[in-house]
């Protein structure tokens, strides 16, 4: 390698197809070098889920490739960067501390400290069960804190935008 670094995300000829006839991208080629921030606008429909689940690996593509820091997404890109769906994927019966727990094990970079320390600023108590939380606690503690105690050059959010002005 010539010094150079990798793109920190590159889509070379990307298309995902489903049910064999309908694209939800075709042929999307993109680089990304590290520290950009970019979003993905469009309307319902246009591939911004899909090319999110593409490079996290939730996906394979139907033709071409993601590369995450030179890598296919796979275990080692986990290290590098996070998926945070609209809807959680945590069990409203765990306990808070379960939820670090999980975590821990997942990412090799999250911070259970820094995450004890949210729940101290956000007065949780890391017995409590997610189901005991108000909505916008519940909230704020899937969707944003958690996910915000990794240490990861690139964070991937899927967020609904309702409007754009």
């Amino acid at each position: 390698m010539s010094g150079e670094m990798n793109p920190i995300l590159e889509c070379r000829n990307l298309s995902k197809k489903y049910n064999h006839q309908t694209y939800a991208l075709n042929d999307l080629s993109l680089s990304l070098g590290r520290g950009q921030i970019v979003g993905l606008l469009g309307p319902n429909g246009s591939g911004k889920t899909t090319l999110i689940k593409l490079i996290n690996g939730l996906l394979i593509p139907s033709g071409g490739s993601v590369l995450i820091d030179g890598m296919a997404p796979g275990v080692d890109t986990k290290k590098l960067i996070s998926y945070l769906p609209e809807r959680s994927y945590l069990d409203d019966s765990m306990k808070v501390k379960d939820i670090i727990h999980y975590f821990t094990d997942f990412y090799e970079n999250f911070h259970a400290d820094k995450a004890y320390e949210m729940l101290a600023d956000l007065e949780i108590s890391p017995e409590a069960r997610m189901r005991t939380l108000s909505r916008p606690r519940a909230y704020s503690l899937k969707r944003r804190g958690l996910s915000m105690c990794s240490r990861l050059p690139a964070l991937r959010r899927r967020a609904p935008c309702t409007s754009v002005a």
